[in-house]
């Protein structure tokens, strides 16, 4: 398996959460095709309504955010455009 990383860039030169997510492609041989999803990789999780606002935005069949808890393990959390996966 091979995986490809792309940035989502913020067009305005503000931040913006979706400058935050990268897309990485499994099964590509280069920055097109393959199977794309969104990853996130913060110190905190967003809120829930802003993380299935950014899926949706970002609009791949998944897109995780990642954080670690101050006790050690990490919280990851995948959605969809639509819905959270359980």
């Amino acid at each position: 398996m091979k995986l490809t990383e792309k940035t989502i860039d913020a067009s305005d030169g503000q931040f913006d959460p979706l400058s935050a997510i990268r897309r990485y492609a499994a099964f590509s041989l280069g920055e097109t095709g393959g199977n794309p999803a969104g990853v996130m990789i913060a110190d905190a999780l967003p809120a829930v309504a802003e993380m299935q606002h950014l899926a949706a935005q970002v609009g791949y069949s998944e897109t995780v955010f990642a954080a670690q808890q101050s006790d050690g393990p990490w919280r990851v959390r995948y959605f969809s455009p639509e819905a959270e996966f359980p």
